[in-house]
């Protein structure tokens, strides 16, 4: 499955993934409780939202300033400040204040692909809920290292000396964390699929859709 994704289709998802209501899941069903964690409700998130929404709000406040950031790649300690407001909401154990929902992309792909995962193990998965489940959990993936990297890189910003040492990094840095939810089309083919490199949470976004529709979620 391949899948074109743009700015103006990632708003709707993140404003459709918030409501999405898992009423129908039985409690008795691993695989549907799973599900819900990633999409509906966890304990320990800001308003105790699925992992997958999110991490979709926290990585687009990450992109938001780093965006930001690029608006004045002379001034270092500007580039530092939204940089720093960046890796909040990549991993606020880093960062403990800032802008960021308090989660971070970091932790909440992890959990993603984790909980994925444990509903594709249990005795009641489908093969809907299999099919589906190796897509979310690779486009998880990518987007799990895509906030590692972004991490990386916010860190090597704060250690910068100079403007024109930061500079180039704050614009890779924007380049990686708009990744986050529209992903990469690494092969050229003008579209973006669920593989390894080039979906991101847009696209687990779109086959955890599919898998709920199909678990009559």
């Amino acid at each position: 499955m391949k899948t074109l994704i743009t700015m103006a289709w990632v708003t709707a998802v993140m404003m459709s993934s918030v409501v999405i209501t898992s009423a129908n899941a039985s409690s008795n069903n691993m695989a549907h409780a799973h599900i819900a964690h990633v999409m509906t409700k966890w304990a320990d998130t800001p308003e105790q939202w699925g992992f997958l929404p999110t991490a979709m709000k926290e990585s687009e406040i990450a992109a938001y300033h780093a965006e930001i950031a690029t608006s004045n790649l002379d001034d270092l300690a500007f580039m530092q400040t939204h940089v720093k407001h960046t890796l909040h909401a990549l991993d606020p154990s880093i960062i403990s204040e800032g802008p960021g929902r308090g989660y971070g992309v970091v932790n909440a792909t992890i959990n993603i692909a984790n909980h994925i995962s444990a509903s594709e193990k249990s005795s009641e998965a489908t093969p809907n809920i299999k099919l589906h489940s190796t897509h979310v959990r690779a486009s998880a993936g990518n987007a799990a290292n895509w906030a590692k990297e972004a991490v990386s890189l916010s860190q090597k910003i704060l250690a910068a000396s100079s403007a024109v040492n930061a500079a180039p990094m704050v614009q890779q840095l924007k380049v990686i964390t708009d990744a986050l939810i529209t992903g990469v089309d690494a092969n050229g083919d003008g579209q973006i699929s669920w593989k390894k490199g080039e979906g991101g949470l847009g696209v687990a976004n779109i086959h955890m859709e599919v898998m709920m529709k199909g678990e009559g979620l």
